[in-house]
């Protein structure tokens, strides 16, 4: 956000975002219709989204630090695309004491990393996890770029 907010030109401030019903346009209801009408597969994990957890500093700014620390890997991934985001991103997880491998948290967080790696024009080397995750993102009708 540090960066977006550099260029164009206005101080960082807070980003909500909050959603509480969905909506389908006109020109999305064709990919909704989809969707519907094709089975979808079964999930094959038990991952959970599971976040820091702090006995000493209360639950929410806890988490307010941990995600300051996550924009701030992707800060430094936008200012430098050669960062190797894989590594800081694992090291924020282990310093939180989060398990990486069996949380959604870690696969999202990877996600975002490997797309802005593929925006930056680098290609990824990230490995997009397995399971439930990754079949959501490879079989989405909504999915506007390619994997690899």
């Amino acid at each position: 956000m540090e960066f977006i907010a550099q260029e164009i030109g206005v101080d960082v401030g807070t980003y909500s975002h909050f959603i509480t019903n969905l909506h389908i346009y006109d020109f999305t209801k064709g990919q909704c219709e989809e969707v519907l009408e094709n089975d979808q597969p079964e999930g094959n994990n038990q991952k959970k989204l599971v976040f820091p957890v702090s006995e000493v500093v209360s639950g929410s700014d806890h988490n307010r630090l941990f995600f300051f620390n996550l924009v701030n890997e992707f800060t430094k991934l936008i200012r430098d695309p050669n960062y190797p985001i894989q590594f800081g991103i694992q090291e924020l997880f282990d310093n939180y004491n989060l398990d990486a491998v069996n949380n959604l948290l870690y696969d999202y967080a990877m996600s975002v990393a490997s797309f802005t790696q593929h925006k930056l024009g680098k290609e990824s080397t990230l490995v997009l996890p397995s399971g439930d995750f990754k079949d959501a993102v490879s079989l989405s009708p909504f999915r506007k770029f390619e994997l690899r």
